[in-house]
C-alpha cells in the first residue's frame, strides 16, 4: 500500500518524499458494491475489473454470485467476464500494466467520489480533495483542495505543498504557498502520463505536516471502445431432415412410427470470439422446448478454450414412450464484447 508522505513512481517504483513524515493512510479494499454504486470512468472502471479477486481479503470481491452491471446488455455479467472483457481491452491496445497500477487508479477515483476508502486516515478528512470528471477525459484540468482541520486551530493559515509526477501544477511540477482554515484553493493541472510507458499522473498533497493519501489519475489517451454484440450458435455441418434440424437452430424428434424415426439425435450450436473479441459466458442463454422425457439442452465445451457450445438432444424412443423432443427454433445465444479501436 502506498505511504501518505510518498508518491510512486510507476516506472520504476522508486518512492519521492515530499515532506515531514506524516500519519500513514491505507485504503481499504474496494468491492463490487463500490464499483457498481458510483459513476466512475470507462478506465477506472476497467482498471477494476483487471484486477478483481487478485490477492483482496475482502469477501466481496470473492463471491461466486456477483455480477455486474453493463449498460449496453440487458443481463449483468460475471466478475470473471467482467476481467476477461477488461484484459482484451488491454491486450488490443498492447497495453501491459501491473496490479499495482490499477489499484492506485481505483483506490483515488473512489476516494474522489464518496466512497470512504480511507475511514482511519486524518489527513483525509481534514485534506479535502474535489477531482472531477474531466480529470479522466482530457489532459487539463482543475482540481480543488480545501483545508477543514477540526479541533482547535493555533493559525487560520496554513502551508500547501503539491508535487505531480508526470504532469504539472500551474506549469510546475511542484507548488508551494498558504491556505486557511476552510479555504478552498483551485490548482490547474496537465496530465503529461503516457499509457505506452505504463505512467499515470501522480498528485502529492501535504498541508501542516498531514499527507493526504497520493492520488492517481491515468493518461487521458482513448481506450478502445467496446461493442456488444449477441451472437447465435450453428452447428458446423448444417442438417435439415424431417424432425432433424441442426442448423443455426435446433428441432430434434425421436418417437416410434414417426416419420423422424425412433433414433437418438443430436445438436450442437456453437460460437467462436471475433477478432480482439471476448465471449461474456456468464451471458449464454438456451431456449429450448423439451418434451417431459427424453430431451436434454446443455453447455458444451467447444474445440477451443475460447469457443463456447451447447448441446441438443432426444434419446431414442422405445415402444410405448411417446415422443421425446426438442422443440422448432431452440437456440443458444451469447454475448460478445469486441474491441473496436
Amino acid at each position: 500500500m502506498l505511504k501518505a508522505i510518498k508518491v510512486l513512481l510507476l516506472t520504476s517504483f522508486a518512492v519521492l518524499h515530499i515532506g515531514a513524515m506524516a500519519q500513514q493512510c491505507n485504503p481499504r479494499d474496494f468491492t463490487i458494491e463500490d464499483i457498481n454504486s458510483y459513476s466512475l470512468s470507462d478506465s477506472v472502471k476497467y482498471s477494476a475489473y483487471s484486477i478483481f479477486n487478485e490477492n483482496s481479503s475482502s469477501s466481496a470481491n470473492r463471491r461466486a454470485d456477483a455480477t455486474i452491471p453493463i449498460a449496453n446488455i440487458p443481463v449483468n455479467i460475471s466478475v470473471s467476464d467482467a476481467k476477461a472483457m477488461a484484459n482484451s481491452i488491454y491486450s488490443s491496445s498492447g497495453v501491459t500494466l501491473d496490479r499495482d497500477y490499477h489499484l492506485n487508479i481505483v483506490n483515488s477515483a473512489l476516494s474522489a467520489v464518496g466512497a470512504n476508502m480511507y475511514s482511519n486516515c486524518l489527513a483525509a478528512e481534514t485534506i479535502k480533495v474535489t477531482i472531477p470528471q474531466e480529470a479522466y477525459q482530457t489532459d487539463e484540468f482543475f482540481l480543488t483542495v480545501k483545508w477543514a482541520p477540526s479541533g482547535n486551530i493555533s493559525s487560520i493559515n496554513s502551508k500547501i505543498k503539491i508535487r505531480v509526477v508526470k504532469g504539472l501544477i500551474e506549469s510546475s511540477d511542484i507548488f508551494e504557498g498558504d491556505i486557511n482554515v476552510n479555504q478552498s484553493r483551485i490548482f490547474k493541472i496537465k496530465n503529461q502520463s503516457k499509457w505506452n510507458e505504463n505512467q499515470f499522473l501522480q498528485i502529492a498533497i501535504e498541508v501542516d505536516n498531514q499527507a493526504h493519501p497520493s492520488i492517481a489519475i491515468p493518461p487521458v489517451a482513448q481506450l478502445p471502445k467496446l461493442n456488444f454484440v449477441q451472437r447465435q450458435g450453428k452447428s458446423k455441418f448444417d442438417v435439415n431432415l424431417k424432425g432433424n434440424v441442426c442448423t443455426n437452430q435446433a428441432y430434434l424428434v425421436s418417437a416410434v412410427g414417426s416419420s423422424a424415426s425412433n433414433n437418438a439425435k443430436s445438436c450442437t450450436l456453437c460460437v467462436q470470439p471475433s477478432a480482439n473479441g471476448v465471449l461474456l459466458q456468464s451471458t449464454a442463454r438456451i431456449t429450448a422446448g423439451l418434451s417431459a422425457k427424453g430431451a436434454a439442452a446443455t453447455l458444451s465445451s467447444g474445440n477451443s478454450a475460447l469457443e463456447m457450445c451447447a448441446k441438443f438432444e432426444v434419446s431414442g424412443a422405445g415402444i410405448g414412450s411417446g415422443r421425446f423432443e426438442v422443440g422448432e427454433g431452440s437456440n443458444f445465444t451469447v454475448y460478445e464484447a469486441i474491441s473496436k479501436k
